[in-house]
């Protein structure tokens, strides 16, 4: 029987090299778990800016499908601020840290003035305006175009 000769370094890894590779690796999962946690609040308000434009396209295909206007306005409670519309009373929530603003562009004073309401009409337009969604220091804004209705995020 040959006996197998080992050089004294070829054996494995030392104490030393695998507390290094495990510093490492803890280093590399700290370092995702911050930029992870960091991005949660910008993905809240992109989730809540889609579901505003998806309710407000909604509205608009409801107003032209059922041939009546669709009111769209703001709704702010204890809980929360939200849209909700009418005649068919669907609606949508927001988290307490939302906040909301409508305004329109008013021809007549070339300024910027606050709706009650954001009209769809049965033809698909709209009475035009833009949607502020704000979340602490950020913000989204979605433009509604008066004369095609379209919804459009303009701005993150």
């Amino acid at each position: 029987m040959t006996r197998r000769f080992y050089p004294p370094h070829s054996r494995g890894f030392t104490l030393l090299e695998l507390l290094v590779v495990l510093g490492i690796i803890g280093l590399l999962i700290g370092v995702t778990a911050v930029s992870v946690s960091g991005n949660r609040g910008s993905g809240q308000l992109k989730l809540h800016t889609e579901q505003a434009i998806a309710f407000l396209r909604n509205s608009r295909n409801v107003a032209v499908a059922s041939g009546r206007v669709q009111e769209v306005s703001l709704v702010s409670e204890e809980l929360g601020s939200g849209l909700t519309r009418r005649p068919d009373t669907a609606s949508i929530q927001l988290p307490e840290d939302f906040v909301l603003s409508l305004s329109l562009f008013s021809p007549a004073s070339e300024t910027l003035v606050t709706p009650e309401a954001l009209l769809f009409y049965p033809d698909g337009t709209s009475s035009g305006g833009t949607l502020k969604l704000e979340q602490g220091e950020r913000a989204s804004i979605v433009k509604i175009q008066w004369l095609t209705g379209e919804v459009t995020l303009a701005q993150r």
